[in-house]
């Protein structure tokens, strides 16, 4: 994943967002759950609806992304798969070294994005006019779900063509071009 750089930092780029998006839907859900029932608010009905269904089609847009990104550097990298099953790797260890680079990525773009989630709320409450005494930040167990969620999302993406990488054989692997 990393033998491209910038491949690898359009992708990181693209989970961090989402990431984004994803400590921003819960800020927002966080603050209108602290309001108080009763009150009158100038916050429309369907705004987190609007948040929720942009949330999933980011999800979509990044799924996306980690498949092509992970079938460009199965089909890069074929030859270097051959080899190391020449020197005895397993197909279980060929798929963790593909994976375990997606994840990683996951990971960092899941730290960066809870910073950059939670600044991008606070600059949008304070742009709208909200009293900061509103603004209500999600606990932390939700903003951990949202790194965990970004490394399954990468595992599972990455996982069928690495799975399909593993499998192919070793004289295949070796003319593949």
């Amino acid at each position: 994943l990393f033998a491209v750089w910038s491949r690898a930092l359009m992708l990181g780029a693209a989970l961090t967002v989402t990431g984004a998006a994803l400590v921003f839907a819960l800020s927002v859900k966080a603050s209108l759950d602290a309001a108080p029932k009763g009150e009158i608010s100038d916050v429309p009905d369907g705004l987190s609806l609007l948040v929720y269904t942009l949330d999933v089609v980011l999800l979509f847009i990044a799924t996306l992304s980690l498949i092509a990104v992970a079938l460009l550097s199965v089909r890069e990298r074929m030859r270097e798969f051959a080899v190391l099953k020449t020197l005895g790797f397993t197909p279980g260890q060929i798929t963790l070294n593909l994976t375990s680079g997606h994840a990683l990525l996951a990971l960092v773009a899941g730290v960066v994005s809870i910073p950059a989630g939670i600044g991008l709320f606070a600059a949008v409450y304070a742009a709208t006019g909200g009293p900061s005494e509103g603004r209500v930040f999600p606990p932390a167990s939700w903003l951990a779900l949202v790194v965990v969620g970004l490394i399954v999302l990468a595992c599972a993406s990455i996982s069928l063509p690495a799975r399909l990488a593993a499998r192919v054989g070793i004289a295949d692997a070796l003319r593949y071009e």
